[in-house]
């Protein structure tokens, strides 16, 4: 069975060849090819969707010191568990070592 990237590898250059070889984005060929059924729309969670947006939300949240320094509020930890890995969340002042 073919990986993702060669699964979208070959929707590229069944494309191209269509197309006759011209520059195109990889949306209009991500278009054509599940129009054609070469490739499969992902189904999306949306808890994942917010999950990835307030995770860069907290990535962007800044705060200042008593001495006017900047410094990031939020901070993550990458923790594997049973070989999945996931992004652990806190608040600085408040998270352990």
């Amino acid at each position: 069975m073919a990986t993702k990237n060669e699964q979208l590898q070959r929707a590229w250059h069944a494309y191209e060849k269509e197309h006759g070889y011209v520059p195109a984005s990889a949306r209009e060929a991500c278009v054509w090819a599940v129009g054609r059924g070469i490739i499969q729309m992902p189904e999306i969670d949306p808890f994942d969707q917010l999950a990835e947006d307030m995770a860069r939300a907290l990535r962007e949240e800044y705060g200042t010191d008593a001495l006017g320094r900047r410094y990031r509020k939020n901070h993550a930890v990458r923790v594997t568990k049973g070989g999945v890995q996931y992004t652990m969340w806190a608040i600085m002042g408040n998270a352990p070592r």
